[in-house]
């Protein structure tokens, strides 16, 4: 009706047509009840607007019927609780406050009653109208013909833009508030922002903005500190009329989001030596936290520093992680761990060869026998194969096939327990460039016992305990427990094959303790001479 929906709230309001053309509304006291009807009307009742409601109504009352009350009210207070479609049924009595007003409507003339309704606080989606008997009083019907709304804006509220605004934790951003007017309120002077606090995040003309600002335009610009240690504050704003505040101030909320641009950046392989890693698009004040997991093939420097340095120990992969706090956010982020390869994967080490023919413990090779063939492995990471043979060496090599994946060693006459034979070994890398390594061989007389060094702890910080024990061959089935055999020297090479240590043990050293305090983090050969031949393994030196 009249362009706005109209419900029935409480019981059954009638349309009645005719020359009344009027809605019906019934109501009557029985048996000390109040009983009344109620509908309700659709309409936008704005916050800071007066309204003035005339009412073309009259009054069908039955006998003994006292004039009841006609009710209107911006909101569901004093509505009752049934909603049952029949009739009257029960309703509260009427009542006189900010948001709603009662008349009684006496006569059957069509008559115009006036409601007035303060300046609202609030705003409303609709308002209800109804009928309320007096106590007592018996059946009587209120019509409605028409309703008249009349609103005036004493205090309209403003409009505020942006009503929010979303920031980066950690970046700069630039925000325009405007406060418009749409109502034409006169008598507004100057603006007064409030941030909250001096510490609120927010820059004003390049520094650093108070709580207080006072503007004679409706608009500020402020930007969103990148360095800020405070979460952003909201901007709230109250017009002044001179002196006199705007009943209520006007407020946009400020939204903080952690960046999602962050990334660990640095090589993906660190190759032979060290790698510096940091956090891609850092903001200022930031804290990082890095670190590998246990046993990772590298050692990490600084792990609360903005860059990090990875030093390689041995072959291998792992993962680098790192996580930042924002002070303007409380959630430390996590960042993708990045995959590092450290180190170069060591061309020798997956070299096939007769067993009955060598033992190999890299970078040596002991020949049990008077020849050797050994088959490289396919190159994967590594361009090409270069072997360079010294001079004056025996035993003699020689390349089985064109491929280059098969050479063989071979003896030319007896030989004592000294090194006998070196071969560079020269490949290329296509991140780590050139890598050479040395494969020595020593003549051995026989296999009729077999000796591993054993070292502890693994890695070691600054001392080594060292031991040889005796083992039997594979083919043997025995209940024996492997044996120490005696020492006679011990040397420490890096992985060029370079003399770090070497030391003379007195006769009958079963087991050594090494200092290799001197020594750097990183790989090295252990070497142990028993008099006859000698026997290796590769140790880690990490702190």
């Amino acid at each position: 009706m009249g362009g706005y929906s109209h419900l029935t709230n409480i019981g059954q309001p009638r349309y009645v047509g005719g020359i009344d053309k009027a809605i019906a509304l019934e109501c009557y006291t029985q048996s000390g009840q109040t009983k009344g009807t109620q509908y309700q009307v659709d309409y936008p009742f704005k916050r800071g607007f007066r309204y003035t409601f005339t009412v073309k109504a009259s009054n069908v009352a039955g006998a003994n019927s006292v004039p009841g009350y006609l009710r209107l009210q911006l909101n569901n207070i004093g509505s009752g609780n049934n909603t049952s479609c029949n009739g009257s049924q029960l309703i509260d009595a009427p009542m006189i406050n900010n948001t709603s007003k009662s008349l009684i409507v006496g006569s059957d003339f069509w008559s115009d009653y006036v409601f007035d309704l303060p300046e609202q606080d609030n705003s409303f989606p609709y308002f209800q109208v109804a009928a309320i008997p007096t106590p007592n009083s018996g059946y009587q019907t209120i019509l409605v013909r028409s309703i008249t709304i009349t609103e005036v804006a004493v205090n309209p509220d403003l409009v505020l833009s942006p009503t929010s605004v979303t920031t980066i934790c950690g970046a700069s951003s630039t925000h325009t508030f405007t406060l418009s007017n749409p109502y034409n309120v006169t008598g507004i002077t100057s603006y007064q922002w409030n941030l909250g606090s001096a510490s609120n995040g927010w820059l004003y003309n390049g520094a650093p903005a108070p709580q207080l600002i006072s503007t004679t335009t409706n608009s500020i610009t402020l930007t969103a500190d990148g360095c800020r240690t405070a979460t952003l504050s909201d901007v709230e704003v109250r017009p002044m009329k001179g002196s006199t505040p705007y009943p209520r101030p006007f407020k946009a909320t400020a939204t903080t989001k952690q960046p999602t641009n962050l990334s660990i950046a640095g090589p993906d392989n660190i190759c032979l030596g060290s790698g510096s890693y940091y956090i891609a698009n850092l903001p200022c004040n930031a804290v990082v936290t890095w670190s590998i997991p246990y046993g990772s093939p590298a050692t990490l420097g600084c792990t609360s520093c903005p860059q990090t340095t990875l030093q390689s120990l041995t072959y291998g992969t792992f993962t680098l992680q790192a996580s930042v706090q924002l002070p303007c956010n409380p959630t430390p982020i996590i960042l993708q761990p990045k995959t590092v390869v450290s180190g170069l994967p060591t061309p020798f080490e997956n070299i096939e060869y007769n067993p009955n023919d060598g033992v190999w413990t890299e970078p040596f090779m002991q020949l049990l026998g008077s020849s050797l063939r050994i088959k490289l492995p396919k190159l994967g990471d590594f361009s090409s194969y270069s072997w360079v043979i010294r001079g004056n060496s025996d035993p003699s090599f020689s390349f089985d096939d064109e491929s280059g994946y098969f050479f063989r060693a071979t003896f030319n006459s007896p030989q004592t327990t000294n090194p006998t034979g070196t071969v560079l070994f020269t490949t290329t890398h296509p991140v780590c460039g050139t890598y050479t390594l040395k494969l020595t061989f020593y003549k051995t007389p026989g296999a009729s016992k077999m000796l591993q060094v054993e070292a502890s702890p693994v890695p070691a910080a600054n001392t080594l305990s060292v031991s040889l024990i005796e083992q039997q061959p594979a083919q043997a089935i025995t209940l024996r427990k492997n044996t120490t055999t005696n020492m006679s020297r011990i040397q420490v090479l890096d992985k060029m094959g370079n003399l770090k240590i070497d030391r003379q043990l007195p006769t009958q050293t079963g087991n050594a303790s090494l200092d290799v305090s001197g020594l750097s983090n990183d790989i090295y050969i252990l070497k142990v001479f028993d008099g006859k031949k000698w026997w290796s393994r590769h140790i880690s030196v990490q702190r």
